[in-house]
C-alpha cells in the first residue's frame, strides 16, 4: 500500500507541474472494443491519444501496487513527434496482475524525452532503481504541454470486476 501511495504522491506532483504549465489539450480514450473502464486478465486494452498541439506523447500505466509500465512509445519508431490533432493509436497491452485500480496517464511534451528508450518494454516495480529514475526524469521536465489520466479497474475475472466496483450492499457506488 505504501508503494501505491508514494506513486500517487509523485503523480500528483506531476499533475501540479502540468496544471501550472498546461499549454495544450490532450485526450486519452479506450479503444472501442474495451469494456468501458473495466478489464480482466488476458484482455487486450488499447487507447487512442490526441493533443491539439504538436508534441511527443508518453502513455504509462500506474498499477494497483504502485508499479509503472510505459505503454507508449514502445519502440524507437513510435518515439516521434505527433502532429497537432493527430489521433495516435496506442497498441493494446495485456491485463496481468496485480489487479485493482490502475491509472492510465497520457502526457505531451514539446521535445523528445531524453533517455526514454531505456524504458521500452519494461515494467518498473516499487523499489526498483529504474522506477525512481523514470519518475525523476519526468518530474525534472517542467515543459509539459498537457496531461490527462483515466482510471481502469482490473480483475482476475468479470465477476470480480463487477463485485469490486460495488459497495457492501451490492449497490453501485456511482
Amino acid at each position: 500500500a505504501w508503494d501505491r501511495i508514494r506513486s500517487e504522491v509523485w503523480l500528483r506532483l506531476l499533475e501540479s507541474v502540468a496544471a501550472d504549465r498546461q499549454q495544450a489539450l490532450i485526450t486519452l480514450q479506450f479503444m472501442e472494443d474495451a469494456m468501458g473502464s473495466t478489464a480482466v486478465r488476458g484482455d487486450d486494452v488499447g487507447f487512442s491519444v490526441q493533443s491539439d498541439r504538436p508534441g511527443y506523447l508518453l502513455v504509462f500505466n500506474l498499477n494497483a501496487q504502485g508499479g509503472l509500465s510505459r505503454i507508449y512509445p514502445s519502440n524507437a519508431r513510435e518515439a516521434k513527434r505527433a502532429a497537432a490533432r493527430e489521433i495516435v493509436t496506442v497498441p493494446g497491452f495485456e491485463v496481468v496482475p496485480p489487479f485493482g485500480v490502475d491509472r492510465i496517464v497520457g502526457v505531451s511534451y514539446p521535445s523528445p524525452l531524453v533517455g526514454i528508450k531505456r524504458y521500452f518494454f519494461q515494467t518498473m516495480e516499487p523499489g526498483q532503481e529504474d522506477l525512481a529514475r523514470f519518475k525523476q526524469m519526468l518530474a525534472a521536465r517542467e515543459d509539459i504541454l498537457a496531461m490527462v489520466q483515466v482510471q481502469m479497474i482490473t480483475a482476475e475475472s468479470a465477476n470480480r470486476a463487477v463485485r469490486g466496483s460495488r459497495g457492501k450492499s451490492g449497490e453501485s457506488n456511482d
